[in-house]
Order: structure tokens, then sequence, then C-alpha cells
């Protein structure tokens, strides 16, 4: 989801912009309903390519808001009815908008204590709420963050009218790139503020791919510390990281060991990341949790696990051929990824990229390896090659690799689910 957010066409969008400010800036002429309409089309085409993949998976997408930008930067949300849930999605500033990505990377802070903690990124704080400082209870409700929060609301409490089971709709946030960022800093706010979604849903897990710093010692710190309350909290933020990504690295910062002796409170360098990280290797190497000075504690259970079935987690290969295309190609060419095959003879670490006609497949052209390896299609592709070492329940739970059951009796992670996650 983090990755087909970037198939929006921001052309068409800013397009759509353009017409609206013509017709209004006419003299004496108000917005019709065929005006109206024109718009909406325009919009609703340059969203196709996402609605096209979330009806594949069998879910539906609308956008939320453009985060006081233009055709760049906003969110989405996708949501099922039969599976009663939310998934918030963020996209920052597409890595080929050269300009508007090192603009976002500066490191210049804000005062965010008025609706998170610390100091935060000021170009991501502001992104979402009102500038510190000039905020007004009038500001404040027109917020990008309100108008995202009021769309979670309506839709939860949709999806609670038209299910007979009346229990509350999970909600899951996710991002990757400077989306996770912007995707990191709203799960902050709801995980100070979990009213703030409502009473029909409750916050789940966050996922961010390939994200920045957005924070200080002060902004770490008072989140590690809301993450343990109550120590047993059944929600979590992750960090997914590639090794090889250099965005995960900035701004550097308390997790640099050879800054962070000169690292005040006032300095430029004074950043930290939040939540638990997990650090991917693209040559297959082991995954491992990360260790950070601001952290809750937690860590993934990683075993060694030998099956290449897709399906115990509800994917298929072609699932996953619909949103890359892939090669069957032994993954050596940067002479970095020479790995063994399976047990079944099936190779299962394959090139996966972004279609042609992607925004991504130009980029992922264009840049260097340490770049590359930033983009969604090389995050899904280190995945992959590490399933064989999650499990998705417990230590104490194994899987039968004879017929891929649990050691619970499940046949397939949906129904482990079903089993032991909280409704």
């Amino acid at each position: 989801m983090s990755c087909i957010i970037y198939e929006r066409n921001d052309e068409i969008v800013r397009n759509a912009h353009k017409l609206t400010s013509e017709i209004t800036r006419q003299k004496g002429k108000s917005i019709t309903q065929e005006d109206i309409k024109t718009i909406t089309d325009r919009l609703k085409e340059s969203e196709s390519r996402i609605h096209e993949q979330a009806r594949k998976w069998g879910l539906k997408f609308t956008s939320l808001s453009e985060l006081n930008s233009l055709g760049g930067p906003f969110s989405g949300m996708f949501w099922s009815l039969e599976h009663n849930f939310i998934v918030v999605v963020f996209k920052g500033t597409t890595p080929l908008n050269f300009e508007d990505f090192v603009i976002d990377l500066m490191f210049q802070r804000t005062d965010a204590r008025s609706f998170v903690f610390g100091e935060v990124h000021e170009g991501f704080y502001t992104s979402l709420f009102p500038q510190s400082g000039h905020s007004t209870s009038r500001s404040s409700r027109s917020s990008p963050y309100i108008t995202i929060l009021r769309a979670i609301r309506s839709k939860a409490a949709e999806i609670q009218d038209l299910r007979s089971e009346k229990v509350k709709v999970n909600v899951w946030v996710t991002g990757h790139s400077l989306g996770a960022a912007l995707a990191s800093l709203f799960y902050t706010r709801l995980i100070k503020s979990p009213g703030d979604l409502g009473p029909n849903c409750i916050l789940r897990d966050g996922y961010m791919f390939g994200s920045p710093s957005i924070g200080d010692a002060d902004f770490a710190a008072e989140f590690a510390s809301y993450t343990n309350s109550p120590y047993d909290r059944h929600n979590t933020l992750w960090r997914i990281i590639d090794d090889t990504d250099i965005i995960t690295k900035l701004p550097p910062g308390w997790s640099d060991p050879s800054v962070r002796r000169v690292i005040n409170k006032s300095s430029i360098l004074n950043y930290a990341h939040v939540g638990e990280g997990i650090r991917f290797f693209q040559d297959g190497s082991r995954p491992s949790s990360t260790k950070n000075l601001f952290s809750s504690g937690k860590e993934p259970i990683i075993i060694e696990r030998a099956s290449d079935n897709l399906s115990f987690i509800g994917w298929t290969r072609s699932n996953v051929n619909e949103l890359f295309g892939w090669a069957k190609l032994n993954m050596n060419d940067d002479g970095e990824d020479n790995v063994e095959k399976s047990h079944s003879s099936k190779n299962v670490f394959q090139e996966y990229k972004h279609k042609e006609g992607s925004p991504l497949a130009i980029i992922e052209k264009l840049m260097p390896t340490f770049f590359k390896n930033h983009l969604p299609a090389r995050y899904f592709s280190v995945m992959q090659r590490s399933r064989k070492y999650f499990d998705y329940s417990h230590s104490s739970t194994t899987v039968n690799e004879k017929d891929n059951t649990y050691a619970s009796g499940s046949k397939n992670f949906q129904e482990f689910a079903e089993k032991h996650i909280e409704k």
C-alpha cells in the first residue's frame, strides 16, 4: 500500500486545481454542477491505478488530504468492510522531484509540543498540524490532521453500521520514505491521544518503510515512554530498514556513534529514531532488531523457517505479480546478492521491479545502488528474502513444513489470527 500510493498522477491533480482556479477567477461566474463533475472526474482519473490495484486486493480506496501541498505529498485510506479494517497511507515527496526531496531532508526543527512531543522536523510537522505559534481554533479545525481524522471516523462508523458484529474497526498506519516520516508523526499523535480516533476505532500497529528521523531526543524519549504505558499495550510502531538504504541514516544524530558525543539540545544533529527497527540485508542474512537509545524494548521474533509458501499469509505469487513486474533472475546485479535457492528448488529470491509506466520505474533506472535500495520494490525484495526467519505468532508456535499448519492447529495465518488476535 505504501508503494501503490505513488501511482497517483500528480500532473492531473495540478491540472484539476488549475481548472478550479480559472473558474473561480472568472468574474460573475459560479462553479456549476458540470464544472464540479469535470474536476471530480479528473481527480478520479489521477487515482485510477490505485483504485485498480485496490480492487484486485478486494479493498476500497479514497484520498484524504493534500497535506498543505498540491500534486505532491498526500494521504489516502484503504479499507475493507469484510475484514473490518482501515489502513491510512502517506505519500511524501517523490524522490524524482530532487529539489523538493532535498528541501524535505533539511534538518530545521520546530516546537511540536502542542500536538506531539519535543521538537520535530518543521516540514513534516506543518504538513499535518497548524504551525506552532500560529495555531488558532479555526486553523486547528481545518488542519490536514483533523481532515484525516474526520474521514477515518466517518468511514469507521459506516463500516460498523454495515457489519452485524459491532466491534471496533482496526486502524493501521503506513508509509514509505518521506511518507513514512509523515505517517510516523501521525501515528505519534494517535499514541499520545488515542481518543482522537473516536469510539469506533482501535489503533493497531504502524509500519514505516525507509523512514528518516523526524524528531529530537525529547520527542523520541516521550514517544518511548508513551509506548510503554501500559507495558503490554497492543500497538507498536515498526521501522522497516534496508541496511544499505541511506535515507534511514538521515539526518545523522543519536543513532550515529560518530556524532553522538557532540550533540546537544540545540544541535542541528539532535535527531533520534522512534519505534522498533527491524534491519534487513540485501545478501539474505538474518534480519536483526536495531538498538537505539529510545526504545520500548519490544522485539520481533526471528526464527529459522524454510517454507516457501506465500499463501499462509493470504498472498500468492499472482498477488505479487500484480503489484510488481518480476524477472526470474538471481540477484547479483551489484555483486552483493548471491543467495542460495530454497529447499523446494524454486528460486524464491526474485528481482522485483516496478511496472513500466510507474513513476518509481523511472527512478529505479536512474539511481545508484545505495539510493535504488531505498525504493519500494527493493524493500519488498529484501523482505521476501527474509521470510524464512519470521514466525508470525510467538516463540512457542512452530510451523509444520509438511502441511504448513501451525502448532495451534490453524491451517493458515488468517485462521491463526482469528484465534489469537484481539477482535
